[in-house]
């Protein structure tokens, strides 16, 4: 629940003082016959109902998993973590502008088991892009993600990450990385 308030009502601000449920949300996920990992998220905010979370998993390969359906795009650590357990209230503005969020997609992981610590999240995913002219085109892109941890003690961790994405919009119209403010 976010709650605001405002000195003075004259300013022309969005909402002035108020309150709103920002969130919240409704999920679904467990493990079937040992491998198959599945979720389902609903979002019911802002007046409407939004499917977050939708996909089924196999984790039955010795350091791989596979994911199919609607969730997050593998990017960077902060858009990774859920917001209940980032660092402050809100993400930060490059992070709100280009991360994908989620998308409807396949998807891999991979680990290391022994020796240096490392990760590699990998996908193809869909992507629909709103035209100006009020066309609407599906493009495709991949995108992947590693981290290398060198260090990881009891109390220190040198964690090291990069990601990369090519994306196919399909629209000859610009496209425009936007937010909104704090």
């Amino acid at each position: 629940v976010d709650a605001w308030s405002v000195n003075k009502d004259d300013y022309d601000l969005y909402g002035k003082s108020g309150t709103e449920f920002r969130r919240a949300r409704l999920f679904i996920k467990g493990t079937m016959y040992d491998n198959w990992t599945y979720k389902g998220q609903y979002d019911f905010a802002g007046n409407s109902t939004t499917i977050k979370d939708a996909w089924i998993g196999y984790n039955g390969f010795d350091a791989f998993k596979i994911k199919v359906g609607q969730f997050k795009q593998p990017m960077g650590l902060e858009e990774l973590t859920s917001s209940k357990y980032i660092t402050f209230m809100e993400r930060a503005l490059p992070v709100e502008a280009f991360a994908p969020s989620r998308r409807l997609g396949i998807g891999g992981h991979s680990h290391s088991k022994a020796g240096m610590s490392w990760t590699a999240g990998y996908g193809v995913f869909a992507d629909t892009v709103d035209a100006d002219n009020g066309n609407t085109n599906e493009g495709y892109g991949y995108a992947g993600r590693a981290t290398i941890a060198p260090l990881v003690e009891k109390n220190r961790v040198v964690h090291l990450g990069g990601y990369a994405e090519w994306r196919n919009t399909t629209n000859d119209d610009d496209v425009r990385y936007r937010t909104r403010s704090e």
